[in-house]
């Protein structure tokens, strides 16, 4: 993930609720954590919560129509859109999405909130695990917050605070 890229999954809100009920937990194992060059694995493997779901089929094929398709390292993977732009994986257990803040592209963003709406999903921001509505300016406020948006205003600075 490039840094200046605001990334989040998306997940069945159905799916959530069946494993923690009707708690709305923070998604501690898909906050992105960098170590050099390496990204962390979590101790426990990922949960499922597209698992018998009816409606990740035709999720999938919405955002899939948004974006051209291109190569993904992963065989069980498909990728959408360009590397250091807007991107959306498609995994069999998760959906990633990663939209560029050097040229955001509030249309995508738009388009994105609403299929999430559609198929009743909820959003789990990758720099904190907290899971939101997919509500066009919740999600707004989040990037605005975001450390794909610090950067962006300022790279020197963003990237001297790091130094520190």
């Amino acid at each position: 993930m490039a840094v200046w890229q605001f990334k989040f999954t998306i997940f069945s809100r159905a799916g959530l609720r069946q494993r923690w009920g009707n708690a709305t937990p923070q998604l501690d194992e898909y906050i992105e954590r960098f170590h050099g060059p390496e990204w962390e694995m979590p101790e426990e493997p990922y949960h499922n919560y597209w698992e018998n779901n009816a409606s990740y089929a035709p999720l999938c094929k919405a955002l899939a129509s948004l974006l051209p398709e291109g190569e993904h390292w992963a065989d069980d993977a498909r990728f959408f859109g360009s590397k250091g732009g807007d991107t959306i994986e498609l995994w069999p257990d998760d959906i990633d999405i990663r939209l560029t803040q050097n040229r955001p592209n509030a249309a995508l963003l738009e388009v994105i909130v609403t299929i999430c709406q559609q198929y009743d999903c909820q959003l789990c921001l990758s720099e904190s695990g907290q899971l939101i509505d997919p509500d066009l300016a919740t999600l707004q406020a989040a990037i605005r917050l975001s450390n794909a948006a610090a950067f962006c205003a300022n790279p020197h600075g963003y990237l001297q605070e790091l130094g520190d």
